[in-house]
């Protein structure tokens, strides 16, 4: 059943192309930092926020994307403590399939895909 769905799926893949490889990161992440953050100075930011995100919160790409999404951008916000933001953060975003989803839609929105 599955080998049909794919077959006759006619919803194309989204491949991620930032403009930056950053060790460490999903390319994935990186190119909705792209398309978040404009400015080179708060990419910087939300680049290394990325980083220690997922070394010290023990975080994957898809809570990242989740916070990135809320507009947190520093690992010391109390908010990621706080079991509740991190509900309504997971909400929009609570898998990968959803990540990719709402990644190709603001690269969409920012013209950057074809």
């Amino acid at each position: 059943m599955g080998f049909f769905k794919k077959l006759f799926n006619k919803e194309e893949s989204f491949v991620p192309t930032p403009t930056q490889d950053v060790p460490g990161l999903d390319p994935l992440v990186v190119q909705a930092i792209e398309n978040l953050f404009p400015d080179t100075e708060i990419q910087k930011q939300a680049l290394d926020f990325s980083l220690k995100f997922l070394d010290t919160k023990k975080g994957n790409t898809v809570s990242l994307l989740a916070m990135l999404k809320m507009g947190v951008l520093d690992i010391d916000n109390p908010l990621l403590d706080n079991g509740r933001f991190w509900m309504d953060a997971m909400h929009d975003i609570p898998d990968m399939k959803s990540a990719k989803k709402w990644v190709k839609s603001i690269t969409k929105s920012q013209g950057q895909e074809e």
